[in-house]
């Protein structure tokens, strides 16, 4: 522990980071930043702090969270934030102030590779494009050297590669702890880690979809804490938003597809008529795609609704679900994968069923798409009153930071997106 633990006087101009970091200058918001996180931190209180470019924001909140001697969670808007903040600003900071602590970070299941789906992939080559199957196979080298897992890590592959999605889990599809490769998942030991650490390094849409799996009773994602900061938080309401509400894309369903493919190569239920549904549901998929794909990236749900063309085929798409769900649940009982799809297959026609029903009052629906996806989405009007009670915690601190959060000088409307009473 440094000498001295006010976190003022170590930003200040006799402070360490003067002389440890080259070109770092005392600014009075930094430091009058990191005595609200200090306060803030120490008596668990709600505290709301509209940071310019230059405040040096990062290192205000870091100093204090890592002198309080508690739990800290620290959730940024964006991955490429998150990174920068394990990689370089806490290691940074910690140099600093001449102290260790335990650090972790995590994301979401999808950005780590899954051994099994690995696997899958490689049985089905024959299927890949040349270019795929040449990302597939940068995934195979890179796996034998990575130890984190973590696929931004693997620059080999675009963000957006079709890859991806092959060679990463989701909690739909994931086989838990009947899986071969259940002692060396990735996701498994970046969740030890995180139950470990002092701080943790984490981003709004795992802190959500914290919230969602509580919710639904699947236990608790992310470890307790003492506080949670808010990095980036005029992103957090758009992101609870839609975790908050339901959706369904078209890549759920045609990976979906795919992947009873795979399962049903694997696994040989030989239930008569399962794969020409999959051909049905993927010939359905792409026809509702032409009627919302291409250039417009939002669309009003009560234009798409009005469209005879779109209506026919969400129905259609529906009763083809429907009627792949009803096969693989006789197929479910010939391995975990196709137990494991036919769960999908349910959550896919609970979804879709519900798109098709009169939009529902306190709820608002949109699509999206692109030329070659769509996904749709229902969200609630009042956002504050569905995320008070998760917001609502006295025994945490809870500090909310960004450069744009007040109108003229006023919080309101911020607080109110949220449901959060400022303390300060």
């Amino acid at each position: 522990m440094p000498l001295c633990n006010d976190s003022a006087e170590l930003l200040g101009p006799d402070g360490p980071f003067v002389s440890s970091i080259a070109g770092f200058q005392p600014r009075p918001g930094q430091v009058e930043m990191a005595s609200a996180v200090e306060r803030c931190v120490e008596d668990s209180g709600v505290c709301i702090v509209e940071s310019g470019t230059g405040t040096g924001k990062t290192f205000a909140y870091l100093v204090p969270a890592l002198l309080s001697d508690k739990k800290i969670i620290i959730s940024t808007g964006t991955k490429p934030l998150q990174d920068q903040l394990y990689h370089r600003d806490l290691p940074a900071v910690l140099r600093a102030l001449a102290i260790t602590a335990r650090t972790a970070l995590l994301k979401g299941r999808a950005n780590y590779l899954c051994l099994h789906r690995m696997q899958l992939a490689q049985q089905q080559t024959d299927l890949l494009s040349e270019r795929r199957g040449e990302e597939l196979d940068a995934v195979q080298r890179w796996s034998r050297v990575t130890r984190s897992g973590d696929l931004n890590d693997l620059t080999e592959i675009a963000e957006d590669s079709m890859v991806r999605p092959m060679v990463s889990s989701t909690a739909e599809n994931c086989l838990g702890s009947k899986c071969s490769f259940y002692d060396d998942c990735y996701v498994n030991k970046a969740r030890r880690r995180a139950l470990g650490a002092d701080v943790l390094i984490i981003n709004h849409h795992l802190f959500c979809a914290d919230l969602v799996l509580k919710e639904d009773g699947f236990g608790q994602l992310l470890p307790g804490a003492d506080a949670v900061i808010f990095d980036e938080a005029h992103q957090l309401a758009e992101v609870a938003s839609n975790f908050l509400g339901i959706s369904i894309s078209s890549n759920q369903i045609r990976e979906l597809c795919r992947d009873i493919e795979n399962e049903e190569r694997r696994e040989q239920s030989q239930v008569s008529g399962l794969m020409p549904a999959v051909a049905q549901v993927e010939r359905l998929r792409q026809s509702v795609l032409k009627t919302v794909g291409g250039s417009r990236e939002r669309m009003e749900w009560r234009d798409l609704s009005n469209d005879a063309d779109f209506s026919r085929g969400l129905d259609a798409l529906l009763t083809a679900v429907s009627t792949l769900t009803d096969l693989l649940e006789q197929a479910a009982p010939a391995g975990e994968g196709l137990l494991r799809c036919w769960q999908r297959g349910l959550w896919c026609a609970e979804r879709l069923s519900r798109f098709s029903e009169q939009s529902r009052d306190r709820f608002v629906r949109w699509a999206e798409s692109g030329k070659s996806w769509f996904r749709f989405h229902e969200t609630p009007l009042q956002l504050g009153d569905t995320l008070r009670p998760y917001l609502d915690d006295a025994s945490k601190a809870w500090f909310y930071t960004s450069a744009t959060l007040s109108v003229r000088g006023d919080f309101s409307y911020f607080s109110n997106q949220l449901g959060i009473d400022a303390t300060e």
